[in-house]
């Protein structure tokens, strides 16, 4: 790895003392925000809890909630079983996933260009105030995110023999499955996962390749293929054994339907919406934040007519209904992905999920309890051993302070992302492709259905948040290494040089 390290300050005795004591500024707040933040548990968060229960209990199968995967609840049973059932056991699962990512993505940097770059992007992740909202959080955000970091680290790891990468591709396939087992959509990283290893492969291994007998290339290549096979095929065949647990088509349906009326794929003036046109056309109008409509549909106003426009059966399966309105109006479509992107992006917009999410928890002006009471049956039997008094805290004052900063960062550092895998892509840079093109690959799936909800792609926003720092480094590294800047001062310099008076 280090022959491809592009600017990196000598190390030295107080460089090494810079990443330590970043290290230690990560575990000292990430400690810190632990007992003085409250917990949060949503509608959803509740039904995770309730889950865990449900696991190794008389209550599985028949009390399963089969949308759900089992890995996080399972998290959740372990941390219950060490801590008790109480706010801090929901709390330890998602910071101590939180603090992981930062310091995997923290190592790789420093593994890539030093000390300096190393700690800087550990200490920005551990005042990313969204992050920490959402580490008090019964969600499975912050794990998911972990899942990414350690994806991206696999990957920007190029072995020098054919053997290791044997075990780069096992290792892969393992994180993606257990990533699918946590969150159902990181299955679609397989197909740009088992194109990142082939290419780095090929590369690490194209003299051997190139130069060797017919029978030891054609065994390379062989072999090759196999692993790239066993990422891109290995975790949809692991994910078939919850599949008796789980309701596929149920949740392909769902999102489906809440993506044709968030960006408006569905037409008010369709037959389908029927007698509530007109409620339809005022939630569109309601919707609009100062004259964009990136967030689409409001999520309180969606949900209702979601439940009455869907109300009777479609005429044809919904995936077949969904491709028929774009056939109808690509352009709309079109659209709509664009204005996805634009909320994914971070730009100002009506609603922002991740920013509740970041009030519920920061908020001195939301007093009381953060426990839903829905669903009923098991907020009932649950909520009492999940309350807390909160008080405000200097960690959450200073919080709130970064907050506004980090927005403004965020979309900095998604259009940065968006260039670099453009420009990673144009110099077949790997690495750069690799760290820029990963959070495109867990964005782009969400896109395409009009899941514009930003929670779904928070896993993605510390990952280009770290970009920030690595992006211009290696963006240069790659320029000098080409001699670009050589070129482009002997072009100015004979420009000047030709108009210089007699």
């Amino acid at each position: 790895m280090t022959s491809e390290v592009f600017f990196r300050l000598k190390p030295s005795a107080l460089t090494d003392k810079v990443f330590a004591l970043s290290v230690v500024i990560l575990l000292v707040f990430t400690a810190a925000h632990m007992i003085s933040l409250p917990v949060v548990i949503t509608y959803d968060g509740l039904q995770y809890v309730d889950l865990a229960d449900v696991l190794f209990s008389s209550r599985f199968p028949h009390d399963w909630l089969n949308i759900r995967t089992p890995l996080y609840p399972l998290t959740l049973k372990a941390a219950f079983g060490l801590l008790g059932m109480q706010p801090l056991a929901v709390i330890a699962v998602s910071t101590v996933a939180g603090a992981v990512g930062a310091l995997i993505l923290g190592l790789l940097v420093r593994r890539l260009l030093g000390d300096i770059a190393g700690a800087a992007v550990l200490i920005l992740l551990t005042f990313y105030p969204t992050l920490t909202a959402f580490e008090h959080f019964a969600l499975t955000e912050a794990g998911s995110y972990l899942f990414l970091a350690i994806i991206i680290a696999l990957l920007v790891w190029v072995p020098t023999e054919l053997k290791t990468f044997w075990y780069r591709a096992s290792l892969l396939t393992i994180a993606i499955s257990a990533a699918y087992y946590w969150r159902q959509n990181f299955l679609p990283l397989v197909v740009p996962c088992a194109f990142f290893h082939g290419w780095s492969a090929a590369g690490r291994l194209r003299a051997r390749i190139s130069l060797g007998r017919p029978a030891a290339r054609t065994a390379i290549i062989s072999t090759l293929l196999v692993q790239v096979a066993l990422i891109a095929v290995g975790p949809y065949g692991i994910s078939k054994f919850w599949d008796k647990y789980l309701a596929r088509d149920y949740m392909a349906d769902y999102l489906l339907k809440e993506g044709m009326l968030r960006q408006v794929l569905l037409l008010p003036t369709d037959p389908v919406v029927g007698e509530y046109r007109e409620a339809y056309r005022e939630a569109i109008r309601e919707s609009i934040f100062d004259g964009n409509f990136y967030s689409g549909l409001r999520e309180d106003l969606m949900k209702n007519l979601r439940d009455k426009i869907f109300a009777k059966p479609l005429s044809v399966s919904t995936p077949e209904f969904y491709w028929r309105l774009i056939k109808d109006d690509p352009s709309r479509y079109v659209s709509g992905v664009g204005r996805t992107f634009m909320q994914f992006v971070g730009l100002p917009s009506c609603y922002k999920e991740t920013q509740r999410c970041r009030r519920l928890v920061l908020s001195d002006t939301m007093p009381g309890s953060k426990i839903s009471g829905r669903p009923m049956e098991i907020a009932a039997r649950l909520k009492s051993q999940f309350e807390q008094k909160t008080t405000t805290s200097a960690v959450q004052r200073i919080l709130l302070g970064l907050a506004p900063a980090y927005d403004h960062l965020l979309i900095v550092s998604n259009l940065m992302t968006a260039a670099g895998l453009l420009a990673g892509l144009a110099w077949r840079h790997y690495r750069l492709t690799v760290l820029c093109g990963i959070p495109f690959a867990f964005t782009i799936p969400l896109a395409i259905i009009l899941a514009c909800n930003d929670r779904y792609v928070f896993p993605a926003y510390p990952v280009s948040l770290a970009n920030v720092v690595l992006l211009p480094v290696m963006a240069c590294g790659a320029i000098r290494r080409r001699g670009w800047a050589g070129k482009v001062r002997h072009a100015l310099q004979k420009h000047v040089s030709t108009r210089a008076p007699e």
